[in-house]
């Protein structure tokens, strides 16, 4: 399972490297996270926007037929945005993340993840500020194979 996983973060990774925006080739700013210090150990090191790409754990999918409880599963993955906390040279930071999370959800809708499913997406909120960025979550997530 772990080498699905590991597809489907690369796989995220990638489509969001293609949008062009986080930097140049070679340079992206689109790079795994952990947890929300390794989030903000990263950020420390980096110019806005760019974008973390952290697993979000293996849920059970609940079916219609009770003697198969458990059996379905989906991947979860954050994509999660960081912008600069305030304004530079007049553009409204918060128009800009608005733009930038629906180019990301244009580059993803309706593709299919390694899993051979399509990637389902999850919600899209702020998550306040974090060190000296601003942060808005995107969720997604996709079947899995039997836990």
């Amino acid at each position: 399972m772990s080498d699905v996983i590991t597809a489907c973060v690369a796989d995220l990774t990638t489509k969001v490297k293609d949008i062009g925006e986080f930097g140049s080739s070679g340079k992206e700013k689109v790079f795994s996270i952990y947890s929300e210090d390794d989030l903000l150990d990263k950020s420390k090191l980096i110019k806005f926007p760019a974008v973390g790409v952290m697993y979000e754990g293996l849920r059970s999918v609940p079916g219609a037929d009770p003697s198969r409880q458990g059996l379905g599963a989906e991947i979860g993955v954050a994509l999660v945005l960081l912008m600069e906390t305030k304004s530079v040279a007049g553009i409204n930071s918060q128009n800009e993340a608005v733009r930038l999370l629906g180019l990301m959800r244009s580059a993803i809708k309706v593709t299919v993840a390694p899993t051979q499913h399509k990637w389902r997406f999850i919600s899209e909120v702020p998550g306040g500020v974090l060190g000296n960025a601003v942060v808005y979550v995107q969720r997604w997530s996709t079947a899995a194979p039997n836990p």
